[in-house]
């Protein structure tokens, strides 16, 4: 899959490319097939709401899991990425969201990439994050909401606190809803003003493509259906981590591998042997 002219522009003005319905049924199929499986692991990878029996998120669950681990590589999402970033990239963080039905909680505003930089010492944010919808995402599940162009403001980062940058606090302040690096109240109602809300919403299979410094949220769930995401974040391998990582690597890649498009024609019509 190649993106368009009029698609790369509206990513680098916007933020974000939302592309309705591009994953094949059989491939969702296959990926929801794979799930209780996934989240059935007893690993430091998955990751709880507050109440301790929710699962929030797993980490890299390609590590385990082979069909997730081709999912990496498959060419609706790997070609877009290498586009828009004009690069070969590797896997950096690769996660499932999971949202849970009436228990599912809040992400706080913030943006990805601050994380990236003062925590694995990446020094640009030619990054990109690829989204697949495993359930319908509405209104009412808790859709990721953003702040289209907020990726090009330049005093974004004084919303951080400064008091949280000089900490280091365990890496599960980074995976949890009170975040380590959030948006100012402030700056957040600048942003809103001059930019504007987005939330974009569509059936599972959705593909959802946004910037590392896009402003974004989501609110927790209250409907009784999951909404699951696939959130796979893409690095140019031009711009690796210039410190010694120290986080676990489910959250910071080791592996800098340049990514080969899988080419099986199998998984293209959505069958993983």
């Amino acid at each position: 899959m190649v993106l368009t002219p009029e698609q790369m522009k509206h990513y680098s003005e916007k933020g974000y490319l939302f592309l309705e319905s591009a994953i094949s049924a059989r491939i969702l199929s296959k990926l929801n097939e794979e799930i209780p499986t996934i989240f059935a692991e007893d690993s430091p990878r998955r990751v709880f709401e507050k109440d301790n029996r929710t699962i929030r998120s797993i980490y890299a669950p390609h590590f385990t899991n082979k069909t997730f681990d081709h999912l990496k590589s498959y060419s609706k999402l790997l070609n877009p990425a290498m586009q828009i970033l004009n690069n070969e990239v590797y896997v950096h963080q690769y996660k499932i969201n999971v949202k849970a039905a009436l228990a599912g909680e809040m992400w706080s505003w913030h943006q990805d990439y601050i994380f990236w930089k003062q925590e694995d010492g990446i020094p640009t944010s030619n990054l990109i994050n690829v989204s697949i919808f495993l359930d319908e995402v509405n209104e009412f599940n808790g859709p990721l909401a953003l702040i289209p162009g907020s990726h090009k403001y330049d005093n974004i980062k004084t919303a951080v606190d400064d008091n949280k940058l000089d900490t280091r606090e365990e890496w599960t302040n980074h995976l949890s809803v009170d975040l380590k690096y959030t948006l100012d109240r402030h700056l957040l109602g600048k942003l809103v003003d001059k930019y504007g809300l987005v939330a974009p919403k569509g059936p599972a299979g959705s593909i959802l493509f946004f910037h590392p410094e896009i402003a974004h949220a989501s609110a927790p769930n209250i409907s009784p259906f999951d909404r699951k995401l696939v959130i796979l974040t893409y690095n140019s391998i031009d711009n690796l981590p210039q410190k010694e990582l120290t986080r676990p690597d489910f959250l910071a890649s080791r592996n800098f591998t340049p990514l080969e498009v899988y080419e099986n024609k199998e998984w293209d019509v959505g069958v993983v042997k």
